[in-house]
This record gives structure tokens, C-alpha cells and sequence, in this order.
């Protein structure tokens, strides 16, 4: 795998490419060519003709650098040429299509799983399952989606069924159906998405008017607002509707801006139902993900039980010869299935101040990390 560090960090082969093409023309058949090939230029526009899966956005970019100037006394600038050198296996696969949205925006990706990338990202310091690791395979005219989980596959018939229940309406009903337990929490939103009037006319109308989304457009008075990119995330812009000759215009940090459809109206109720159904869908999401990581703590524990292997609480507990395992569960991180579980050996050949050595199965020297994370 090469690896660039950019902010962030980003690995790149032959097989991120060809995976992006695969999944390039699964997205034509399931989307239509016309549809498919609008959310591929956007992505081919912004990327041009690379494929790459993160290993590390520019937040998490800067605190992997700290951590290796720190932890090996060197520059910022040396500890980005360090970096790329660092060990890296190529043992990530490509799961299915997921799909995103957020915001009105859109987007669709390779769901990956990668094992190395995880032990990549700990031994920059980070958080293993901070990055839900993807290839971009294209999203809409609004820009790519983040900030949002991107580690669902859909099935052949469900990318089909999500192309065409687009609406927010449509979305509730399928999560109220599929989370009994969130439906009281979901059925009142419905109300707040019924359909709205429609009316045609000017900007002007004494009737309120609505954009073909079902948000409220821009009427003089209205108070709006407006989420751009910023320094540390997000920031929001927030200006006032004013009547501009025959149309309406927004006042905003003392220009006047188009009163396009990425203004908001405080307090629309459409845009309210959106960020519960957001709030919600991330709540469910992070119960599943505990759920699966504690049945993959219960599936590790039960196979050592089975082995008759124990913890290896320090270093102390250690000495050079002793066979030790490394026990992992594919759903170790909230993503995978948990009941399936992995075990490497290893032989430990040398203790060396706070770390040790161990002879891996394929007869390499690495060192072993965190004591505890092993069984022997």
C-alpha cells in the first residue's frame, strides 16, 4: 500500500482502484446511467483519477504526526516522511455499496474492512475505529457527506429500494419499521412531513412557499441560516430575507446573497423532523455498535476459555520463549460479525525496557504492543 500524508492520511494500490470501477458500474445498474454518472463526475471533479481509502482525516492527520515526533524525537516535517514507512498491511476487503446522507447531501462508497488499518491507526495513537474506512465511489452536486457512519452495506435490492425512497417521509417509516422501539419516538415526525401546499407565484406570494424538497423558501422577513465549512468542523451564517425589487434576496454579513435553496428558515418544521431523524438514526447506531463489540468481548473470552489460555495482565507476566496468541474478533470494533474470531501466535524473544519482541508466524520480529492485548 502507498501511503500519503496530505492533513490527512491516505493509502492507495491497484486494488482501490479496480474496487472503485467495480463499484463504479454496480451503481449504473442500480441507479440508471444518467443518475450514476452525475454523482461519479462530482467525485471524479473533486478527486480527479485516484482512488484512496483514509486512514486518517485532518484532525486525526495532525494528532498521528504529534505522536510519532513525539514518540521518536523528531520534527512535524520528519514525522510526515516517517510515517508512509510505517508498517501497513495490504489485508483490507471490500464489503459492498453503503450509501450516506446528511444535510440534503448524498453520497455512495465501498464499505471496507480492514484489520491493518486498524492496527495502522493505534500505532499512530489514534483511536482504531475512529475511521470507518471506504472508497468514494461518487455523491451529489452538494458535496461529498461527512461526519456520519459509513459502515453499511446495502443489498442489491436495497440500493435499488433506497434510490427511489428518497424522501425524508419514507426514511422514518422504514426506520419505524425496522426499530419497533423508536416508534414513538418517530411517529410524530410524520406529522411534521406531511405533504405541503404548493403553490406557484413569486418569491413575493402572501402564501408561503415551498421548494420542491418540501423546505420552506425564503419569504421577506424570514430569519435564515446557513451551514458552511469552518476552521474546526462547521460554522453557521445566519442573515434575513428581504424583498429586492421582484424577487427576494438574503442580508447576510453585510452582502446580499441569492435566496437559493441552501438558505434555511429558522424553525421549519421539515428541516426539525430532519435533525430528530438524524439524532436518532446516530443514537441507534452507536447501541448496535456497542452490542456487537460486547459480543465480540464474550466470543474472544469464550474461545481463550476453550483454549485454556489466560490474559497476560503486564509485561512482568512475560518471558523470552513463552507462545502467546493475539485473539480477535471481526466485530471487535463495532463493524464485523463477532462471532468470528481470530487467533496468531507468536514466540517472545526479547524484553527491552517497556516493550517486547515477539517472532510472528511468518518468522518476522515485531514488537508487541500492549501486553494486555495478549493470552498465552
Amino acid at each position: 500500500m502507498h501511503v500519503e500524508v496530505k492533513g490527512a492520511i491516505m493509502a492507495t494500490d491497484a486494488r482501490v482502484k479496480a474496487e472503485q470501477g467495480n463499484a463504479e458500474k454496480a451503481l449504473i445498474e442500480a441507479l440508471g446511467e444518467e443518475e450514476a454518472t452525475k454523482l461519479i463526475a462530482n467525485r471524479t471533479k473533486r478527486d480527479g483519477d485516484k482512488a484512496h481509502i483514509t486512514l486518517a482525516g485532518p484532525q486525526d492527520g495532525k494528532k498521528a504526526v504529534d505522536h510519532v515526533a513525539t514518540e521518536r524525537g523528531v520534527s512535524k516535517g520528519e514525522a510526515q516522511r516517517v510515517i508512509p514507512t510505517l508498517p501497513l498491511e495490504g489485508n483490507w476487503r471490500a464489503k459492498g455499496i453503503g450509501r450516506a446522507e446528511s444535510g440534503g447531501k448524498i453520497a455512495y462508497f465501498v464499505v471496507v474492512d480492514w484489520p491493518g488499518g486498524r492496527e495502522f491507526r493505534e500505532s499512530l495513537g489514534l483511536d482504531p475505529s475512529g475511521q470507518d474506512f471506504h472508497i468514494t465511489v461518487g455523491f451529489g452536486d452538494s458535496g461529498d457527506v461527512h461526519g456520519v457512519p459509513k459502515n453499511r452495506v446495502l443489498s442489491p435490492s436495497e440500493l435499488k429500494k433506497e434510490a427511489s425512497m428518497t424522501t425524508l417521509r419514507s426514511k422514518i417509516i422504514r426506520l419505524a419499521h425496522a426499530q419497533p422501539a423508536l416508534r414513538p419516538h418517530l411517529l410524530p415526525l410524520l406529522t411534521r412531513t406531511a405533504a405541503v401546499e404548493r403553490v406557484e407565484g413569486t418569491p413575493l406570494s402572501p402564501v408561503r412557499l415551498y421548494w420542491p424538497n418540501g423546505r420552506m423558501r425564503p419569504m421577506p422577513g424570514d430569519n435564515v441560516y446557513v451551514v458552511v465549512p469552518g476552521l474546526y468542523g462547521t460554522a453557521v451564517v445566519r442573515g434575513v430575507a428581504i424583498k429586492y425589487g421582484d424577487s427576494v434576496r438574503i442580508k447576510a454579513q453585510g452582502k446580499s446573497h441569492p435566496a437559493s435553496t441552501r438558505w434555511i428558515v429558522e424553525n421549519d418544521p421539515k428541516v426539525k423532523a430532519e435533525e430528530s431523524l438524524k439524532r436518532l438514526e446516530k443514537e441507534q447506531a452507536a447501541k448496535d455498535k456497542q452490542r456487537v463489540i460486547s459480543e465480540a468481548q464474550e466470543a474472544v473470552a469464550a474461545y481463550a476459555k476453550k483454549k485454556r489460555l489466560r490474559p497476560v495482565p503486564s509485561l512482568r507476566d512475560l518471558s523470552v520463549g513463552d507462545k502467546i496468541y493475539r485473539i480477535s474478533s471481526e466485530g471487535q470494533y463495532g463493524d464485523g460479525d463477532p462471532q468470528k474470531v481470530h487467533a496468531t501466535m507468536g514466540v517472545v524473544t526479547a524484553i527491552e525496557g517497556g516493550t517486547f519482541y515477539y517472532e510472528n508466524e511468518h518468522g518476522s520480529e515485531v514488537a508487541g504492543g500492549d501486553p494486555a492485548a495478549w493470552w498465552r
